[in-house]
Formats: structure tokens, C-alpha cells, sequence
């Protein structure tokens, strides 16, 4: 079957990867800014399953995991450990809870002389990967299983009729397209210099806003903003910088302060139960989208589960 996977991030990639296992497929990505071009190469890369302001299990959440481990072999991710610290009494009773119910998340002391908390849960088992060099990796397998990408705009599906079987893994054009209902959300990150004053942070933090340090430890992400409403999804620094430093400034006073180095936007969508959408729509078209912020969580487990109906 010859295939067209619209969308060449988490989505477009893992089930390339289900659908390739199948050497009778002839599967070509097709996305106009390339491989890992959007949302998904730009994100934080937090791997974890307790993802949302209670910090409970998600949905599969141990299983979207080990699903998602087993892809990240083909690339060097080894930063292990996330720290999320609570926002109000009434959160930090919920990690709690948490922390009671699962052997992978702990309450940790927190020393870190830049971070007014002193209190937070570690997750264990949670990886903090770097979502352009995964993507990049991961095409590299594909490319030897004789998957091909074809850079281009797709302004309708009438460009792809050659094709035997299209799945559109973009969220924003499966909403344009097919008028889907999604949720679109514009979340833009910076990247900050690392103050020398301060040792670079054991784990990632997750707070009211995320701290990523770079492989290099001498700058790092963070983020991001949740706009509901945008105009355009370029950068725009003005607005990331008024939503991300001020709740910076809460977690660590001297990082909201530093130099900002890049800043960056990706348009993520979001299924109305915000749990993975996939969808056949016509008998040769079919929708996987919609995971907003557990992208990297679950496209590994709900990729096999719609590439074994597509087969």
C-alpha cells in the first residue's frame, strides 16, 4: 500500500515507524518544514506520566512510557529524573498522594541555592529527551526501512490522490482541512543563559513554567506560554517574554533575569477529551492528532495501535 503521512513530528514519525515494520508499504512523510520543523522538534522533551496541575496517572500512562523508551534507543537520552514543584497547599496535597500510590515518584528536598522551594516530588522513572536529535534519529531508522520525505506546503488532499491510504498527523491542518474539532494552542519557549553564579539543575524542573538545562549546561529552555488566542504562530518575544519571566521570577529569581538567547513557537492541538484522536474520516483518509501536551508520551503507544488497524 502506498502511504502519505501528512506531518513529520511525534505523531507523523512514530507511525511511520509501525507502518514501516510492514515492508509491503511504500511510506512517504510529507511536511513543509521537514522533519521535527514544528511543535513536536521544539518541545521540552519532559517524559513522564503524571502530566497536568493533580500530577495523577494518565490515561495508560506507564504503558505510553515503556512504549515510547523502546524508541528512544535509536538516540542518546539518558537524562533521567523530573522534579515538579507544587503551586498552592491544594496541589502539593495531591503529589502527596502521588507520591504515596507509585513506587517511581518520591518527596525530595529541594537545595538547589537559585530555587525558593524547598519541597517538590521527583519522578523517577521520567526522561528529559531532546525531541530534535529523537526526531532526527528516528528518521534515520526510516529512511533505511526505504521511507521517503516529500517537503511541501498541503493546501488540499487533492495534491496526495495518487496515494493509496493519507493520514493526516498535523493538528492544525486536520482542523483547516476537514474542519476537526481541536483545540489549537500556541505555547512559545526562551532560551536563557545560564547565570554563573549558579550550579546548573540536577533534573529539569516543572513549576508554574519548565526549566530545561541544555546538554552543554550553559543556557536553558524555558516555558512556555498556553495562548488560547494568536494571530500568527511566529515568534513573538514581547509576549513570551511578559508570560514566562514573570512566573519565573517565582520559581527562580536570579534565571529571570538572564540574557535571553532564542526564542521559539510551536501550534500544538488538543482533542476535546485531550486524549489521543485518531479517526478515519473517508475510506482513504484518516486524522491522528490531538495530544497537546503528551505528544511525546503517547505517540509510541497509539501509533501501534492505529498502525495494526491501517494494516
Amino acid at each position: 500500500m502506498k502511504i502519505a503521512i501528512i506531518g513529520a513530528g511525534f505523531c507523523g514519525l512514530g507511525l511511520a515507524y509501525y507502518l514501516s515494520q510492514n515492508s509491503k508499504h511504500k511510506i512517504t512523510l510529507v511536511d513543509q518544514l521537514g522533519i521535527g520543523g514544528g511543535a513536536s522538534g521544539i518541545a521540552a522533551g519532559l517524559l513522564h506520566p503524571y502530566v497536568g496541575f493533580k500530577g495523577r496517572l494518565n490515561w495508560r500512562g506507564h504503558e505510553a512510557l515503556e512504549e515510547t523508551k523502546k524508541l528512544l534507543q535509536y538516540s542518546n537520552q539518558n537524562r533521567l529524573g523530573i522534579i515538579r514543584i507544587p503551586q498552592s497547599e491544594e496541589q502539593w496535597s495531591l503529589f502527596q498522594e502521588t507520591a504515596s500510590q507509585y513506587d517511581d515518584v518520591s518527596i525530595c528536598p529541594i537545595d538547589h541555592p537559585g530555587i525558593l522551594a524547598k519541597e517538590g516530588i521527583l519522578i523517577k522513572s521520567g526522561v528529559t529527551v531532546n525531541c530534535g536529535q529523537y526526531l532526527s534519529s528516528l528518521w534515520d531508522v526510516l529512511q533505511k526501512r526505504g521511507c521517503e520525505l516529500d517537503i511541501q506546503r498541503v493546501d488540499s488532499l487533492d495534491q496526495l490522490d495518487d496515494f493509496d491510504c493519507r493520514i493526516i498527523c498535523n493538528g492544525p491542518l486536520a482542523k483547516k482541512l476537514l474542519g476537526i474539532r481541536l483545540k489549537l494552542i500556541k505555547g512559545q519557549l526562551l532560551r536563557l543563559e545560564w547565570p554563573n553564579s549558579l550550579p546548573p539543575l540536577p533534573h529539569s524542573v516543572v513549576s508554574r513554567k519548565y526549566i530545561v538545562m541544555e546538554e552543554d549546561m550553559k543556557s536553558c529552555w524555558v516555558g512556555a506560554t498556553y495562548e488560547h488566542h494568536f494571530d500568527h504562530e511566529a515568534p513573538d518575544l514581547e509576549c513570551a517574554k511578559k508570560d514566562i519571566l514573570s512566573d519565573l521570577e517565582k520559581i527562580m529569581p536570579d534565571l529571570a533575569g538572564a540574557p535571553i538567547l532564542d526564542c521559539q513557537a510551536g501550534v500544538r492541538a488538543f482533542a476535546p477529551d485531550k486524549r489521543p484522536f485518531y479517526k478515519r474520516v473517508a475510506d482513504s483518509t484518516w486524522v491522528f492528532t490531538g495530544m497537546g501536551s503528551k505528544g511525546l508520551l503517547y505517540h509510541s503507544l497509539v501509533a501501534q495501535d492505529l498502525a495494526q488497524i491501517i494494516s
